[in-house]
């Protein structure tokens, strides 16, 4: 069964906040602290993440726009802001190639 998209694009504080509320398939972009930084300058379409969900550790599991390998964000890095897309805000946006 699909998961239900999200109406509105949210801006978070920290990542923890999201995890609360996490769903598989969410589009998100983060904020950064040289690890994932996509929210500085106009968004696009290479700056999102889907949201694949939590591994064992907590750590958060995900997968680029388009890509084939999942990265992880570990959870010591949570404390970075992030926003969380709504697929009409996602579609909108213009792809960097």
């Amino acid at each position: 069964m699909p998961e239900a998209k999200r109406n509105d694009t949210q801006k978070l504080t920290s990542v923890s906040d999201y995890v609360k509320t996490l769903k598989a398939g969410d589009r998100v972009v983060f904020g950064g602290h040289g690890v994932m930084d996509g929210m500085k300058g106009p968004w696009v379409k290479q700056d999102t993440y889907r949201v694949v969900g939590l591994d064992d550790d907590g750590d958060l599991v995900l997968t680029p726009y388009r890509g084939r390998n999942r990265q992880v964000l570990p959870a010591v890095n949570f404390n970075q802001e992030m926003a969380l897309l709504s697929a009409s805000h996602f579609k909108n946006l213009k792809s960097a190639y």
